[in-house]
């Protein structure tokens, strides 16, 4: 029923957030999808299941119990089962919801790891990149494409008797 909505085309349009994604690009996702939707679903399956319950309950209950004191303690029977059942519903869909977020969590800090692992090797070899460079005694430079000065030794800086910074 809820996946209808959310892919159906009529409704489509209605039924997508515009979100952004962790590098900060837009992205249309399902209503379901965020953390309202996901909270939505939650409330929507304990509501269906509790209308449910209590309708077919009621219903049961009236065909079989035909004495009031019976149907009295049927009520209360299927009150607490009902509170049983619905407590272990909502206890699956917010473990699932939950179960999600710390996996994302998860995924994310791992990423941190391997991009700072990442920036320290870069900086390990930039610095080892500077070492050979400052080591060599003949004039070292590099440019960009467009030909402007990214970086040079010190023999080339007092070759052109300029600092650096003005290279």
């Amino acid at each position: 029923f809820l996946s209808f909505f959310a892919s159906n085309p009529i409704r489509g349009d209605v039924m997508k957030e515009d979100l952004r994604d962790a590098a900060g690009d837009r992205k249309l996702v399902s209503f379901f999808e965020t953390a309202r939707g996901r909270s939505v679903r939650i409330a929507l399956v304990y509501m269906v299941v509790g209308f449910l319950w209590i309708i077919f309950t009621d219903l049961l209950s009236v065909g079989v119990f035909v004495e009031p004191e019976y149907r009295a303690v049927a009520s209360m029977v299927k009150g607490l089962a009902f509170v049983f059942i619905t407590a272990f519903l909502v206890y699956e869909l917010a473990r699932r919801s939950i179960k999600q977020v710390m996996d994302a969590q998860e995924a994310a800090e791992k990423a941190r790891r391997l991009n700072e692992g990442l920036h320290q090797e870069n900086e390990d070899k930039q610095l080892l990149l500077a070492s050979l460079t400052e080591s060599i005694p003949d004039l070292v430079f590099y440019k960009n494409p467009e030909g402007v000065y990214l970086g040079c030794n010190k023999a080339f800086v007092d070759f052109t008797g300029k600092p650096e910074a003005e290279i």
